[in-house]
This record gives C-alpha cells, sequence and structure tokens, in this order.
C-alpha cells in the first residue's frame, strides 16, 4: 500500500479483464500507484545515468591530477583501465542483482543497488590515487548495473500490458536525462570552479541518490512477483524454481544468445564512441580548455537521445520489436560516420552530428530495455535481462580495451578508433531476425 494513495497492485487476472475496457484517454487507465512506480524508476535511471556519465567529462583532468602527468598515453592507458573496470562492475552488478531481483524481490534489490552506487560515486570524489579512483568506479558501477535491469523489470510488471511499452520507452529517457544533467552541471560549475570541479561532480552525483531510498521504500512488489513467490513457497509448485542455467536450456537458448548478441553490438559501439567523445575534443582544440564545447556536447547527445527514446516506443508499437532494432542501429553507424569520418577540426557540425547521434542512441537504449525483458518468462525475467545486457558490457569492455589499441594504430586518433567499433552495429541488423516478434503480446508468466 503507498502512503496517501488507497491503491495497491491489481491481480493479473483483473488486468487483463480491465484492459477491454480502458478509458479512451490513456492516461486515464493508470492508477497512483502504477504513476508512483514509473516516478521513483524514473528518478533511480536519471541519477544512474547522472553517476555513470561523470566520469567520460572529467577523465582527463581527474586522472592528470592523479597522476600528476599531462602525458596523453598516460592518461588514455590509465582511463582505459578505470572505463574497463566500470564496466566489469556494471556487468557483475546487472548479473548479481537480476538474480537477487528474481529471488528476494524487485524493490528490496533496487533499494540496496541505490545505496551502493550513491555511496561509492561520492568516495570518488576524495580519490587520492588513479586506483583508488578505479576501485570506487568498480563498486559505483555495481550498484548502477543492478538499478537498471531490476527497475525496468519492476515497471515492466507494474503498469497495465497495453501501456507496458510506453512506459519502459519513456523510463529509458532516465539514464539520458541523468547524462544531459552531468553536462548541465559541468558546464554551470566550470565557470565557477574550473577544472578542480571533477570532485564536487562526484559530491554533487551522490547527494539525489540518496533520496531515492526513502521513496523506494514505499513501493510494493509487482504482483506477478509476489504470486510466483506464493508458488515457490507451496510443495505442489516446486516447478516454478528457475536458476540462472534455465537460461540455456533448449526453451530459452536462442532467446538469450540473440538477445545477448544485439545488445552487445550496441554497447561496445557505444562505449566506444561517448567515452572518447569529450577527449577527442580535447585533441581537436589542443590549446584551450574546451569545458564548453565538452559540455554542450553531452548535453546535445543527452537531450536528444530523450527524444530518441520516446520515438522508439512509438515505432516498436507500429513496425514492431525487430523493424526499430534495426531502424536504430543503421541509424546509429550513419551518425557516427557523419560525426567522426567527416570532422577532422572542431566546428558547429560536431554540435549536429552529435544530436544526430544522441537520437539513436536514445533509440537503441530503448528498445533493448523495451524488447529484452519480454523475451524471458517472469521467473527468469530479471536474471535473463540482466545477463544478455551484461554479457553485452564484458564484450563492450573487450572493446574499450581494443579501442585503446586502435588508438595507437591510428596514430593517436580518437575518431578513427570509434567509428572503426561502430561497424559492428551491422552484426545487430543481421541478427535481429532470428529473434521472436513480441509486438502485442502479453508477458510471460
Amino acid at each position: 500500500m503507498i502512503e496517501g494513495f488507497a491503491v495497491s497492485n491489481v491481480s493479473i487476472a483483473q488486468q487483463a479483464a480491465s484492459e477491454e475496457n480502458l478509458p479512451k484517454k490513456w492516461y486515464q487507465a493508470i492508477t497512483p500507484y502504477q504513476w508512483v512506480v514509473l516516478l521513483v524508476c524514473y528518478a533511480g535511471g536519471m541519477f544512474d545515468g547522472l553517476d555513470s556519465s561523470l566520469f567520460t567529462l572529467i577523465l582527463k583532468p581527474a586522472v592528470s591530477e592523479l597522476l600528476g602527468t599531462q602525458d596523453v598515453v598516460a592518461i588514455s592507458g590509465k582511463g582505459i583501465i578505470i572505463g574497463v573496470l566500470f564496466l566489469l562492475g556494471w556487468t557483475a552488478g546487472g548479473m548479481i542483482f537480476g538474480i537477487l531481483g528474481d529471488k528476494i524481490g524487485r524493490v528490496k534489490a533496487l533499494s540496496l543497488s541505490i545505496l551502493i552506487y550513491a555511496l561509492f560515486t561520492g568516495l570518488c570524489g576524495v580519490a587520492q590515487t588513479w586506483e583508488q579512483l578505479a576501485l570506487f568506479r568498480f563498486i559505483t558501477a555495481l550498484g548502477i548495473g543492478g538499478e537498471l535491469i531490476v527497475g525496468t523489470t519492476l515497471l515492466a510488471e507494474s503498469w497495465p500490458e497495453k501501456y507496458r511499452t510506453r512506459a519502459v520507452g519513456f523510463l529509458t529517457t532516465a539514464y539520458q536525462a541523468g547524462y544531459c544533467l552531468v553536462g548541465a552541471m559541468s558546464l554551470g560549475m566550470g565557470y565557477l570552479l574550473g577544472t578542480a570541479n571533477w570532485r564536487y561532480l562526484f559530491f554533487l552525483g551522490a547527494l539525489p541518490a540518496l533520496i531515492i531510498m526513502v521513496i523506494r521504500r514505499r513501493v510494493e512488489e509487482p504482483e506477478r512477483w509476489q504470486a510466483l513467490e506464493q508458488q515457490r513457497k507451496s510443495a505442489e509448485a516446486t516447478h516454478v524454481e528457475a536458476g540462472f542455467f534455465d537460461l540455456f536450456k533448449r526453451t530459452h537458448l536462442r532467446n538469450t544468445l540473440v538477445a545477448s548478441t544485439f545488445t552487445g553490438a550496441l554497447l561496445i559501439a557505444y562505449w566506444a564512441s561517448t567515452f572518447w567523445i569529450p577527449t577527442w575534443i580535447h585533441q581537436l582544440l589542443p590549446n584551450t580548455d574546451p569545458f564548453r564545447e565538452k559540455s554542450i556536447t553531452m548535453l546535445l547527445i543527452g537531450g536528444f537521445a530523450v527524444f530518441g527514446c520516446i520515438w522508439a516506443g512509438y515505432l516498436a508499437e507500429q513496425v514492431g520489436r525487430r523493424w526499430t532494432v534495426v531502424l536504430a542501429n543503421a541509424g546509429y553507424l550513419a551518425a557516427s560516420i557523419g560525426l567522426f569520418g567527416l570532422n577532422s577540426e572542431f566546428s558547429n557540425a560536431i554540435y549536429l552530428w552529435s544530436a544526430a547521434l544522441g537520437v539513436f542512441v536514445g533509440m537503441n537504449i530503448a528498445i533493448c530495455y523495451i524488447y529484452v525483458p519480454e523475451l524471458f518468462p517472469t521467473r527468469l525475467r530479471a536474471t535473463g535481462t540482466g545477463f544478455c545486457f551484461n554479457l553485452g558490457r564484458i564484450a563492450a569492455a573487450i572493446g574499450l580495451v581494443f579501442s585503446g589499441q586502435l588508438i595507437q594504430f591510428f596514430g593517436g586518433s580518437y575518431a578513427q578508433a570509434a567509428l572503426s567499433l561502430s561497424y559492428i552495429l551491422v552484426l545487430a541488423i543481421f541478427i535481429v531476425a532470428l529473434a521472436p516478434e513480441t509486438k502485442g503480446q502479453l508477458l510471460k508468466d
């Protein structure tokens, strides 16, 4: 029960029956409780985006200060290590909290994940060595990876089936809103604090997330999970028990492999491009401190990604999940070619192409979070979603390491390295043909 609202979760049967008589205006069909779930999941996702994006913006000043050098090779090398550890922490967190979400409940797992990423984001601001920063970023990522997976599952199971795609599509804008917020915070604080602001950004990144801990306590477990938990406790229903290795049984293997592949391709391209964009801008403007240019670029990517997320939700309902994956990846590749392939010096064209990239970043992230949970039943939904996304992050970590080698191969060109890895998106365009279309279907029980 939500304090102040005389509402609760409705049963699956009641929900299915009531959807035949939904009001003409879609928002009239959403209960106050369901709006609360969306609000708290959105806030958690926004702070996830903020916390995970901080390091890409302040990589050069932070690592330079901690190393006591301006050497590009040394800074890039340590930056890659920190970035890879972050991705590995995100991977581990998604898998661990995905399993926890299925076992102990969505809300409990979410609360724990938020506490972890809030606390260790703040600790990043007091790091005295690059090794300490790397450790704190790794643990921060455990919580971020968990929140994104379990939050999406909670929302998908709490909203009416007819509007689930719309809700999850909107939720995916939260991460990009956090990415955009980092740019706004940095742009404002850059004028006041100069290059010293990287520590203050970490402190501010920790504070808002703590508020979510209070709000989460007002959210109930989804009725689907509660029903499954009752079955688990029943001696007559031991067949509902499921474990991690069930993902590799014949029933689920194809969906597991296909979803892991197209999410992995996206994450390789995403981290190979967005991770290096601020450092690339430094390279294009070597005789200045381009804090303004980097901040504006991040604002554009994050802001237009919000539009991409919303658009993906609409397309998924109109043309289906698979075609939306194809369109999102094709557009991402085209925008990467435009951004990294057509700009050898800084100009306003970089802002335009960054906005285009943001649109397709948002589309890709949204369709993955809409589509992947629909491929698994309730007892495996958080586990399967966590595995697919986080196997992809292992691939992204390997890709990030490889991008460092590509930077050297291309004579220090961040743009050519990022563009080269973007072609992995072609794999996602073809592999999704092997996945089932879930448009218009109920979530599997």
